[in-house]
């Protein structure tokens, strides 16, 4: 696939996003933005996800996903839903444990028109690289066995992050 990037759309207080091609830290900065924003001004009672375009999420951009889960958790108690229909996404998911902060569904109905480029939004340099390390520590927060498999990245992103200030 040759198209590689996030779309968004938002109602009835629901933010839907569909992720397409291989979704890597380099696409997340806007999608960080827009997160945060959304989250900060309270108008999102809900998160869809549709990864049924995806075919790569790296650690970056499933660290978000589990931000915007551990935020529904705290906001509603409701689990955020991934639509995966990919045996390689749904491979990532497993091996991150996401069935435990989501529902992970094969369909959905109504999804919403239009969707909108997550890349309206601004890079910032040190926003990205916040969003990048904050990801991480998100991931590792899940459990103990996530908290094994990223504690290393995470010291070796704030300490490369450092040296580049």
């Amino acid at each position: 696939m040759d198209l590689h990037k996030i779309m968004f759309a938002i109602d009835n207080r629901c933010l839907y996003l569909k992720m397409m091609g291989a979704i890597r830290h380099t696409l997340c900065a806007s999608l960080d933005i827009l997160i945060r924003n959304l989250i900060e001004q309270s108008t999102i009672d809900k998160f869809v996800i549709d990864l049924r375009p995806a075919v790569y999420l790296d650690s970056t951009s499933l660290g978000l996903i589990a931000r915007m889960a551990r935020h529904m958790k705290t906001k509603t108690n409701e689990k955020i839903v991934l639509i995966s229909t990919n045996a390689d996404v749904n491979e990532i998911l497993s091996s991150v444990q996401f069935g435990s902060i989501a529902n992970i569904v094969d369909t959905w109905e109504n999804l919403p028109e239009p969707f909108y480029e997550t890349e309206l939004f601004a890079e910032q340099v040190q926003a990205h690289r916040e969003m990048i390390i904050k990801s991480h520590q998100e991931l590792a927060k899940i459990n103990e066995d996530n908290r094994k498999k990223f504690t290393a990245v995470i010291k070796s992103l704030e300490k490369k992050y450092q040296k580049e200030k």
